[in-house]
């Protein structure tokens, strides 16, 4: 938030944004640090949205009250569709067991603040869906149905690692509708499941012909799906198994959502006014909004639950079903970006770059037969979903920023005054993203992992940033000075040389903690001028001061 307040005003230089405090916004520029937000040590930041009792879940939905009777298995409980559709469920009190390998425990409190009842009714199980010993702890006589979730979601992961990406949604998803088979064995119940499937096992034809490694995942479970419930069909002592697979087109608009993803990544970085890197810009993309996603889930749970409530249903052991789950309407990416742009009223410069082409370049979905049986439709127009989405995202950061403040910085948070010396110590074992505003564009400070025997730091467009880490000592002059690592190993700083470092270019190199010579740099003296509120780091026992490189992949000055 606060480089968008640099690039707005023209500054060009490196911006430092510490991210753990959240206090204060360091930018080095050709003359001096900048600090252009300062504090008093209990005042709050300005309000970001007028909306801080605002929920970060999707609860706007049409779909309310219970839709099962009984207790719902929710496998991938903790992503961004999970978090949702559980805390949906809860609100209509339906009793929950959320099992997945991390969930955090403030994440269940927020939970549990908005909805006190669900203390009483989730559960949450920490394990791996392929754990058939855990699988069988969760699947308790009162579960009624299953909505699988767990899946590797992230295409390019995928592709990288197709093994495992098959392992998790394909055999996962085997190993869950087994320990579902196993309960309905054992008490020949009435059981159902939903499987989170995707859109992209379309691929680029209207047929299913999947383009990579993912699309072919989601079609195997989709198949594995197919064949269980075949299985209970002819084993008569089975029970009973009601089955949908629901492919999602684009879902957007969680607060939980991972940040590389398409919209979420966009609309992040245009609200900091950072370089947006644009693949294509024409494919065409079906965006549904969390909010209608879950609706579609609680309907599909409530869709099933008829075979078991309804008695000119029961008769019937097995049914399955495929439905989309989308918005029926088409965007090309570059409207997309267009609609984000104008909503965070952003500055950010745009770069094209061509079209990968193992991804679909349309995605779209018929939704008349999801329509006529789900009685589904999605509610929210694009441009409602993505300023919910906008609004969402600056309550969320407004919280954070507000906790921060309030149980880590507080008056250790640093400000700039005439005896601002000793408060620049409180800057010591913070995070930071670390940016510089080159040739009007805001680029990332760091080390790439494919720099090979470039030993620099480098200034590149990336996003998310790298998080690196500041820590503050006192100098012999009784001044403070900062240092920079990336994960307290590697150092940013000027090796030594049989020359002392002079004005002009100079390399800023990875310093290793362990290789560290006599005479290399690795700390920055800080100078305080509390009347303009800016500080200056200066190479210690010089007169030099740290410039930012005049192009991306360029030399710093001094």
């Amino acid at each position: 938030m606060f480089g968008g307040w640099l690039h707005k005003r023209g500054f060009k230089g490196v911006t430092i944004t510490l991210v753990l405090g959240l206090c204060v916004n360091l930018a080095i520029y050709h003359d001096q640090v900048t600090v252009p937000w300062t504090r008093s040590p209990n005042a709050r930041p300005p309000a970001l949205v007028n909306s801080t009792s605002g929920s970060l879940f999707a609860n706007s939905g049409r779909v309310t009250g219970p839709v099962t009777s009984g207790r719902v298995v929710v496998t991938g409980g903790a992503g961004n569709i999970g978090k949702n559709l559980i805390y949906r469920l809860l609100a209509g009190s339906t009793p929950v067991t959320v099992i997945d390998r991390i969930l955090y425990q403030d994440e269940v409190d927020g939970i549990y603040e908005e909805l006190p009842p669900a203390r009483e009714l989730l559960s949450v199980t920490l394990g791996d869906i392929r754990d058939a010993s855990t699988l069988q702890k969760v699947m308790t006589p009162d579960v009624v149905g299953v909505i699988h979730l767990a899946a590797v979601s992230r295409v390019d992961w995928c592709e990288k690692n197709t093994v495992d990406c098959l392992d998790v949604n394909e055999r996962g998803t085997e190993i869950v509708l087994e320990a579902l088979a196993n309960l309905n064995r054992h008490d020949n119940g009435q059981r159902w499941f939903i499987l989170a499937s995707s859109a992209e096992v379309y691929g680029n034809t209207s047929h299913k012909v999947p383009q990579n490694a993912f699309e072919e995942s989601k079609l195997r479970a989709e198949q594995v799906v197919e064949r269980y419930v075949e299985g209970v069909q002819k084993d008569d002592g089975g029970g009973s198994l009601y089955a949908i697979n629901l492919r999602l087109a684009t879902v957007y608009g969680g607060a939980f959502d991972i940040v590389e993803r398409l919209v979420p990544s966009l609309v992040n970085q245009a609200i900091a006014h950072q370089v947006i890197q644009i693949e294509g810009g024409e494919q065409q993309l079906d965006l549904i909004h969390i909010d209608d996603a879950v609706d579609a889930f609680l309907l599909a749970a409530e869709h099933l639950s008829r075979f078991q409530n309804d008695p000119s249903l029961k008769r019937t052991r097995t049914f399955i079903d495929t439905f989309n789950i989308a918005s029926g309407t088409t965007t090309p990416v570059g409207d997309l970006l267009d609609k984000i742009l104008r909503l965070t009223r952003s500055k950010s410069p745009i770069r094209h770059i061509p079209m990968d082409t193992r991804f679909p370049a349309i995605s779209s979905a018929n939704t008349e037969k999801t329509r006529n049986k789900l009685n589904f439709q999605a509610s929210l127009s694009l441009d409602q979903g993505l300023l919910q989405f906008v609004k969402l995202l600056l309550t969320r950061n407004e919280r954070a920023l507000r906790k921060k403040i309030d149980t880590e910085c507080g008056a250790a948070s640093p400000t700039i005054k005439a005896n601002g010396l000793p408060e620049m110590y409180k800057l010591n074992n913070c995070q930071a993203h670390v940016h510089a505003l080159v040739r009007g564009e805001l680029a990332v400070v760091g080390l790439p992992e494919n720099a090979g025997n470039d030993t620099r730091w480098h200034v590149e467009s990336r996003f998310p940033p790298y998080i690196l880490h500041t820590f503050v000592k006192g100098g012999p002059n009784g001044k403070p000075w900062l240092g920079i690592s990336d994960d307290h190993s590697v150092y940013f700083g000027i090796k030594r040389s049989a020359v002392p470092p002079t004005q002009g270019r100079v390399k800023v190199e990875r310093i290793d903690r362990d290789g560290i010579d006599a005479g290399d740099y690795m700390d920055w003296e800080m100078e305080v001028n509390a009347e303009k509120g800016t500080l200056k780091l200066v190479l210690p026992d010089t007169s030099l001061q740290l410039k930012p490189p005049i192009s991306p992949g360029g030399d710093f000055h001094l």
